[in-house]
């Protein structure tokens, strides 16, 4: 099973303002805006790995090479968008939206064919199966402590732009607090 997320994401769970106000940098001048976007993204990359979730609502796809439940991946699940197949001559068609359920009681949802629906003769190949769905938060429905742990990172990220550092006593938030942040969103795959 291959996942890909199809879409860039466009609204962070945290805004360039919150950051600098976190950072204490209000009313400093926006030499460092771009510095502190990236540290946004990346911070959000970050707990996207850590959770096995999206948190910027976007299209994802997921591959699968035979029919039965399929999970999507990365919730939250908002929609499928569609779920298409290539057949043993190697051609390519739409499965109807009718003849899908998808469950979406557990997390991560899952989509099989409609009880009773005959299963397509599929290609042999790794990827006879697309599902293309939509996931992640509505743009500033991201959990607090999710974005809490965020911020964390970005000030760290900022305080220690070198790998190293020397001369200076530094002093970690320890890493169970952090995983008290995370614990409850995370997803086992």
């Amino acid at each position: 099973m291959r996942l890909l997320a199809l879409d860039d994401a466009s609204v962070e769970p945290i805004s360039l303002e919150e950051a600098k106000k976190h950072l204490r940098l209000e009313g400093v001048l926006d030499d460092e805006d771009d510095l502190i976007s990236s540290m946004i993204t990346a911070a959000r990359e970050m707990a996207e790995g850590r959770l096995n979730r999206t948190l910027v609502r976007r299209v994802r796809e997921v591959a699968a090479c035979n029919w039965g439940t399929i999970k999507l991946l990365k919730p939250p699940f908002v929609q499928v968008e569609s779920v298409s197949y290539f057949d043993a001559d190697g051609q390519s068609f739409d499965v109807d939206a009718s003849d899908l359920s998808v469950s979406s009681i557990r997390e991560p949802a899952t989509v099989s064919l409609r009880y009773g629906f005959p299963a397509p003769q599929l290609a042999r190949q790794d990827e006879a199966i697309i599902v293309r769905y939509t996931a992640g938060y509505a743009p500033g429905e991201v959990p607090r402590m999710i974005v809490q742990w965020m911020l964390l990172v970005i000030g760290a990220l900022y305080a220690h732009r070198e790998s190293f550092v020397a001369g200076v006593s530094v002093t970690m938030i320890p890493e169970e607090f952090n995983k008290w942040l995370l614990q409850p969103y995370m997803v086992y795959e």
